[in-house]
């Protein structure tokens, strides 16, 4: 007889050991139970052990990581717990938390088409599926591009492209809706609750466009669940969420004063820019500046431009055409070379294995700076600080959430003039961006804030710029509280 809920019942995992990590229990004593055809949302601060969960759920752990699982787990329509992997294709998709993990082939059409063909769909059948499938998430124009050339949240909708086209009855999203548009997430949230199945949310914090959508929630923590509690009464969730960082009005930090905003900064004038791509778009800005002391957001839909001009100002891009100037403290306009830029710029990648190489965090902290003793001791304050507890753990083996402050704690030792934070509020509490944001921002400097969370944008910016097809069209100014329409269309 099959299962109709998804059940956990005392469920406890841990990793094996590893040099530099204590084998600690991730989890103990999970036990809650889901409706099997409904949405369901689990929030947790990084290190709770949500992407642990859900590779669990997809059979991919302890199969093949190794470690000590305990207690019972049963899915819907399936006779056992604990499958085997190849058991599930047909009715669990799992997205995982990085894109880059999961995507292997060069081609858009190719990556939705690959499990369909381990399914041995129909070639017609298999055509039909990934043209509706790329309709479905907007991605028609990219069904032969590269997804190593498109943004992170284009990537996240081209692995629910692939979910919409293999149709498993269950979909486990490990923080795949944090780095995709709203318009594209209300889209996603709505299909979702639409079709036949359940699905299983797993996000780092609670913002208000996730209610209306699903049935239950529940807050994940080392010792168990917290839940379930219903969205519409927030009242009953709010406590656990506070408690957890989770939710943004807990953020403190967030909304305190700031210095005022000072003389230029940085500027840039008449910026063009192209990829190689005959389809990509061209990133156009006639005029952007920045000034000391001040915390600029930018906003906008998937693939705008926003990482671009990131990686243009830090010195990572080269423009085609245009100028970026700088003021050094007392001295007029100087242009700004792209090794001027790396010395003054510090670049926080949206994904944190693009950024961290080395074997153990210690190295990592200590890589550009001057081997002396009172580095080593700087080094170990910034550990303590951004809660970095084993200098001597490979970072390879640590959460997403925590090699997000890995990267934080590297340029707050590096002492950059200017930080751009691409999506580095994704797959971390409120708590602990707020705590980055004010561990890097200073009177002398400017901070970047890319972001989908328009929300978090109000709070934390002295100004919000949109962007729109490689453009700035418009700017609001702090505590701009109506609608902005520009990110709806």
């Amino acid at each position: 007889m099959s299962c109709e809920s998804i059940i956990f019942e005392d469920l406890s995992f841990c990793y094996p050991s590893y040099s530099g990590l204590p084998r600690e229990p991730v989890f103990r004593g999970l036990s809650m139970q889901l409706p099997k055809d409904s949405l369901s949302l689990i929030m947790g601060k990084p290190e709770c052990g949500k992407t642990t969960l859900s590779r669990i759920m997809a059979g991919l752990v302890p199969r093949h990581t190794g470690g000590t699982l305990k207690g019972k787990m049963y899915l819907p329509g399936l006779t056992s717990g604990m499958p085997a992997p190849q058991k599930l294709m047909d009715t669990l998709g799992l997205i995982f938390q990085d894109a880059d993990e999961q995507i292997i082939m060069t081609r858009c059409d190719w990556e939705v088409a690959f499990p369909l063909e381990s399914l041995q769909v129909p070639r017609q059948e298999m055509v039909r599926r990934v043209a509706a499938a790329l309709e479905a998430l907007g991605l028609e124009k990219f069904r032969e591009r590269n997804p190593g050339r498109m943004s992170g949240g284009e990537k996240r909708k081209l692995l629910l492209a692939v979910l919409y086209a293999q149709r498993p009855d269950l979909w486990i999203l490990d923080e795949t809706l944090e780095e995709i548009d709203a318009p594209a997430r209300r889209q996603i949230l709505s299909f979702l609750s639409e079709r036949q199945g359940g699905a299983v949310v797993f996000s780092s914090r609670y913002s208000a466009p996730l209610r209306g959508y699903f049935s239950q929630a529940a807050v994940l923590t080392p010792s168990g669940f917290n839940g379930p509690f219903s969205l519409e009464k927030k009242e009953d969730l709010l406590p656990a969420l506070k408690r957890d960082g989770l939710f943004l009005e807990s953020s403190k930090g967030l909304e305190e004063p700031r210095p005022s905003r000072g003389e230029e900064l940085m500027k840039a004038e008449g910026i063009e820019f192209s990829y190689p791509e005959a389809d990509s778009f061209t990133l156009r800005v006639e005029g952007f500046s920045l000034h000391r002391g001040e915390t600029v957001c930018l906003v906008g839909r998937n693939g705008c431009g926003k990482s671009t001009l990131g990686r243009i100002l830090c010195g990572l891009l080269r423009p085609d055409k245009g100028r970026l100037s700088f003021h050094e403290d007392g001295e007029s306009e100087k242009p700004a070379h792209p090794d001027d830029l790396r010395r003054r710029v510090g670049y926080i990648f949206q994904n944190p294995d693009y950024q961290i190489f080395l074997p153990t965090v210690r190295e990592e902290l200590l890589y550009g700076l001057p081997k002396d003793q009172g580095t080593v001791r700087k080094v170990e304050e910034a550990a303590e600080l951004f809660s970095l507890e084993n200098l001597d753990a490979p970072p390879a083996l640590l959460s997403y959430g925590t090699r997000k402050r890995l990267q934080a704690a590297c340029y707050y030792l590096l002492k950059r003039r200017i930080y751009i934070l691409d999506e580095a509020d994704s797959g971390i509490s409120y708590e602990d961006f707020s705590f980055m944001l004010r561990s890097l921002s200073d009177s002398r400097g400017s901070v970047v804030v890319i972001t989908h969370d328009l929300e978090l944008a109000r709070v934390v910016g002295d100004r919000l710029c949109i962007m729109k097809d490689g453009r700035i069209i418009s700017e609001y100014p702090r505590g701009f509280a109506g609608p902005v329409r520009e990110l709806e269309e």
